[in-house]
């Protein structure tokens, strides 16, 4: 009766099922099941495979797992096969698939599309089993592991995943698979290659287990590029945080659109608490500075600008800031945003402007001690003028043999207080930077000659030696004639001051062509040396290798360090090797560019005593009676005829007058001044205004002689001169007029 009902049952299902015993022979067959075997005879009490295979079943297996083809009603057929338990026995179960493998067939093109796009995006889709505690993983998420798609036990999962992560990953698992829901992280998982991949992972509850427990599903995709690039700003903005901090900078945005100003924490400390007002940008800044500002956000696009310094308003006043700004334009040239830095440089900036101040009120004392010693040169060398001149006056006149001694005493020593004037001077010049050069072809060995020409008594009086070597390929170069003598007369000087016993040899020689040929001076000497502790002390202004040896050998200290200084505005330096009680070798070198001798001879010294002025009228013009008394007397010393005026009015009066072949003028007088005087006799009438004109002036420094010769001046004399110097200068211009 049993058997009759569960026949019934099979019968009434349109499903193919059979019945089968433990070694799948049939006991019992639906009609569906029948139908479907067909010719191939009862299939009771048979094996179902044979009945499947007499059947003409193809068996395949697919994504719908064990399925068979059969024909019919002249067409083939897909069947899935599903076995259950049934007590003791089997209930198999064809089912018709024709029409969903068809579909899937028709969506095949599709999934592949789909699975090559996960693929690409390296997206998988994978499934956890809570039950036997194993994931499954597409080839997606391999992760260059070979067998990774096979059943993966959760315990070497871990393994490959960062220990940092284990935690969180195991505290979701554990959540959905047993309350369900739904949860999304970001793991690190290790690579076959052993670099560390981020996968970014969707969970999800799936179904309800026997056991009660949640299959979970997820969705992981690879984010490995986006975490790097995410992880690397992240240490960017840190960074970019400790170095705003440590410089005391702050950024800031301006929307050109709305003209809104966003100001980061640290710009807005910046600004110290003061009132913002956003809605106008360059309202921070000091009102002096709003130009300055907003020219930086004013220029066109593809123009970069330089930082600006500005004043950041604060609550107690205002703070210096170093203001950088971008602009970001639109396609058609619009501003869109800007975005700047500010970055604090308030103690810096102030030092520079203190620093700047101080600079200006140095060089305005620099200037002012550089006037004043021009001043106080000046009213020591008018009196001294007349000094000189005097005793050169004297030299003319009989005098005794002690007489003669005596004169020639007080010539020296008027000729060393105007080398301490002269040394004070340039010292003066070089530190106001006023003092130039003036470069012109130059012999160096006759420059050299006339030197030691000029030291030779002292060191005959010394009974020391005094020879020069020079090169014979030394040539002329170009330089400074009148300052390498300076350098040359101070150092030769010096050797011959500081030896007693033995001698000086001086070297010259030039190396190297063009215009790196440099043009090297030697001194040598047996004379005290220098300790090394006074080496660089000894190029101080105002300092000797000893305190004894100023009260010992006299002199100021001055000459080294203006001959250093003025070595250096050659191009070259100067230096000694010394040792102490065993004499020193000062050398020096400068830039020498050879350069081609005039093709002129120097015109010959007259001898005064012969009145080389003989014939000539010479106007006198200065202010000091003691000067134009010295100087008419010297004039006529040497033949000529001389008059003398105080003042520049009298003398554009005398010239417009008396027929004068030379006048010698002072240059600082009182009321009309000498070059005022010489502009006015310039615009006098032929002959009168063509008369030669020499300045006798204390004023001789570069800038000033330029200002003679603007002047109409064709030439000038120092005060105090000798008879030699002027007639020297008159020479000169008698020349330059016959040229």
């Amino acid at each position: 009766m049993s058997t009759q009902r569960q026949s019934l049952t099979l019968d009434d299902l349109p499903i193919a099922m059979a019945r089968l015993d433990g070694r799948h022979v049939i006991l019992e067959a639906n009609t569906a099941f029948r139908a479907l075997a067909g010719a191939g005879g009862e299939p009771v009490g048979a094996r179902f495979a044979h009945v499947l295979e007499a059947a003409g079943a193809v068996a395949q297996d697919g994504e719908f797992g064990r399925v068979f083809r059969i024909r019919v009603d002249d067409a083939d057929r897909v069947f899935r096969l599903t076995l259950h338990v049934h007590g003791e026995d089997n209930l198999a179960i064809l089912s018709d698939v024709t029409a969903a493998r068809e579909a899937a067939e028709r969506h095949r093109p599709a999934a592949d599309v789909r699975d090559q796009l996960m693929h690409d995006a390296e997206i998988g889709v994978w499934r956890y089993d809570p039950d036997i505690d194993t994931y499954y993983f597409p080839a997606e998420l391999s992760l260059g592991h070979g067998e990774i798609g096979r059943p993966l036990p959760r315990e070497t999962l871990q393994l490959l995943q960062h220990r940092d992560d284990r935690a969180s990953n195991e505290e979701i698992r554990e959540r959905i698979t047993r309350e369900g829901g739904t949860a999304q992280s970001e793991v690190r998982y290790l690579t076959a290659t052993g670099e560390w991949t981020h996968l970014h992972v969707h969970y999800r509850a799936g179904k309800q287990l026997p056991s009660g427990r949640y299959e979970m599903h997820g969705v992981s995709q690879n984010v490995t590029s986006l975490a790097k690039a995410r992880d690397e700003a992240r240490a960017n903005a840190r960074r970019l945080g400790l170095a705003l901090a440590a410089s005391g900078a702050g950024v800031f945005e301006v929307d050109f659109k709305t003209g809104r100003l966003w100001l980061s924490p640290e710009a807005e400390a910046l600004a110290g608490g003061v009132a913002i007002d956003f809605d106008d940008p360059v309202s921070v800044f000091h009102p002096d500075d709003h130009a300055m500002v907003s020219a930086l956000a004013d220029r066109p696009a593809g123009h970069s600008a330089d930082p600006v310094d500005a004043r950041l308003l604060t609550a107690d006043g205002y703070r210096w800031v170093r203001v950088c700004f971008e602009v970001e334009h639109k396609p058609d040239g619009t501003r869109r945003r800007g975005v700047g830095l500010v970055v604090d440089v308030d103690e810096a900036k102030r030092q520079e402007i203190a620093l700047r101040e101080a600079r200006r009120l140095a060089e305005e004392a620099t200037v002012a001690k550089s006037d004043f010693l021009a001043s106080v040169s000046h009213e020591i060398r008018t009196p001294m003028n007349g000094v000189v001149g005097v005793l050169n006056l004297l030299k003319r006149e009989r005098l005794t043999a002690d007489g003669a001694q005596l004169l020639d005493e007080a010539l020296g020593c008027a000729e060393m207080l105007g080398q301490l004037i002269n040394d004070v001077l340039d010292f003066s010049k070089i530190e106001a930077g006023k003092l130039a050069l003036a470069p012109a072809p130059t012999d160096p060995a006759a420059i050299l000659d006339g030197v030691t020409h000029l030291l030779a008594p002292q060191a005959e009086a010394k009974g020391l030696t005094l020879r020069t070597e020079v090169a014979a390929d030394i040539g002329w170069v170009e330089v400074d004639p009148v300052r390498l003598r300076q350098c040359l007369f101070n150092i030769i000087g010096n050797a011959v001051k500081f030896t007693e016993t033995g001698g000086v040899v001086v070297r010259a020689w030039a190396a190297g062509k063009g215009p790196a040929r440099r043009l090297r001076f030697e001194v040598e000497d047996t004379g005290i040396g220098v300790s090394e502790a006074a080496r660089e002390r000894l190029f101080q202004r105002f300092e000797q290798a000893e305190a004894g040896t100023t009260r010992r050998f006299g002199g100021t200290g001055l000459g080294l360090a203006i001959s250093r200084q003025l070595v250096r505005m050659m191009g070259g330096d100067l230096d000694l090797e010394s040792r102490e009680g065993e004499g020193s070798t000062f050398w020096f070198e400068v830039a020498a560019p050879a350069a081609a001798a005039p093709s002129t001879e120097p015109a010959a010294t007259a001898d005064i005593d012969d009145a080389p002025l003989a014939g000539l009228k010479v106007l006198i013009v200065d202010d000091n009676r003691v000067n134009r008394l010295v100087g008419v007397r010297s004039v006529e010393a040497l033949g000529a005829g001389a008059e003398a005026v105080e003042s520049g009015p009298e003398a554009i009066e005398a010239v417009s007058t008396g027929g004068y072949d030379l006048v010698l003028m002072d240059v600082n007088m009182p009321g009309m001044d000498g070059l005022e005087a010489t502009r006015r006799i310039r615009g006098l009438p032929a002959p009168a205004g063509e008369t030669p004109i020499l300045a006798l002036t204390a004023d001789v420094m570069r800038q000033q002689r330029q200002a003679y010769v603007a002047a109409g001046m064709n030439g000038m004399t120092p005060k105090p001169f000798s008879p030699a110097q002027l007639l020297a200068e008159i020479a000169r211009i008698a020349g330059a007029e016959a040229a």
